[in-house]
């Protein structure tokens, strides 16, 4: 499968109400990732509520940190990238979504599923097929 097949087919998965552990930032990178390489990268967090998701971030240092200790060291944002964006002016909001070389597809509490212009990656992570 292609990245953009992935992502294609990422984007499909998560329309609807944002949920979550189920229909969120977090999971929905990590959908893409499953599609890619095979592998479930967010097994290991069991989390369905705000608070819960917070305290995993918390456990790490931060979405970055949390990011870092799934996929490892950061690369270069290319298109197919995991990443982590963020939301705010002030950069102290960050979420987690797929890069396709113009803009990152994530899902906000919010809106949903949404597009958020490529200057905002904080960090990128490749992302190559099995």
């Amino acid at each position: 499968m292609t990245w953009v097949e992935a992502l294609r087919e990422t984007i499909k998965d998560f329309e609807g109400d944002f949920s979550w552990g189920n229909l969120d930032c977090c999971q929905f990178a990590n959908d893409y990732y499953r599609k890619m390489t095979g592998r479930d990268i967010a097994s290991q967090f069991d989390y369905g509520s705000k608070d819960s998701a917070l305290r995993i971030v918390a456990r790490h240092g931060g979405m970055q940190g949390l990011f870092e200790a799934v996929l490892g060291e950061p690369s270069d944002p290319e298109p197919g990238s995991i990443v982590l964006v963020s939301m705010s002016d002030e950069g102290d909001l960050m979420a987690g979504g797929v890069y396709n070389g113009h803009f990152v597809w994530t899902v906000h509490p919010e809106d949903g599923s949404c597009r958020v212009p490529g200057p905002r990656i904080v960090e990128a992570w490749e992302c190559r097929p099995a």
